[in-house]
């Protein structure tokens, strides 16, 4: 699928106009984004800036291996349609601590899987995980291979229980979310720049 096809199919649900990649550059650095230019090099040459910040935070995936490495220190992108079932809470997890700027401290992650109905596909999976020493615990819903994203709220209710005063906010991306650790303030900052509405998912 060609870049315009996906931003015509996209743009109704997702919204946003296509703006020239330097203008997007200059926003997004402005507000503190690291990009680097062979990242830059990367991305088509206009877009909207959902599908710049997807392509920027998605990571690289082994297929082979089952391991995701992440592309960003400040911008986590994930489909959520997950390609390892066995491991896509603590995948998830992973994403939040790469981005979390050395101030978070995700340990002890794991997921149960033997309440769930594969046929359904119906069920809860267990994901259990420590949060700067504090056992968490979060009752997926069961989708099969797809991710239960109210685990962002519920990680964030940690966070605002611990007195941190940033949490995960995230914007939408054509199969998943865009997440970022920051403020609400400079949340609000990123959504007037650059039209991407965002939600701590604790609404």
């Amino acid at each position: 699928m060609e870049f315009s096809d996906l931003m015509n199919m996209m743009g109704p649900f997702m919204g946003g106009e296509a703006v020239p990649l330097q203008e997007q550059l200059a926003v997004l650095r402005g507000l503190g984004l690291e990009i680097p230019e062979a990242a830059a090099r990367e991305l088509p040459p206009e877009g909207a800036y959902w599908m710049t910040l997807e392509s920027l935070g998605c990571g690289k995936y082994d297929f082979d291996a089952s391991v995701w490495t992440p592309s960003s220190r400040q911008i986590y992108s994930f489909d959520s349609e997950v390609p390892d079932i066995e491991n896509m809470y603590i995948t998830y997890l992973k994403g939040l601590q790469a981005i979390s700027e050395g101030e978070l401290t995700f340990t002890e992650e794991c997921q149960d899987l033997s309440a769930v109905d594969w046929d359904g596909p119906s069920g809860k999976v267990a994901v259990m995980f420590c949060l700067n020493g504090e056992v968490c615990r979060f009752d997926a819903e069961f989708m099969g291979d797809w991710l239960d994203l109210r685990i962002r709220g519920a990680v964030n209710e940690v966070l605002a229980r611990q007195g941190c005063k940033k949490r995960f906010f995230a914007t939408g991306a054509s199969q998943g979310e865009t997440i970022f650790f920051c403020t609400a303030e400079w949340a609000e900052q990123l959504e007037a720049a650059t039209q991407c509405h965002m939600s701590d998912g604790t609404d």
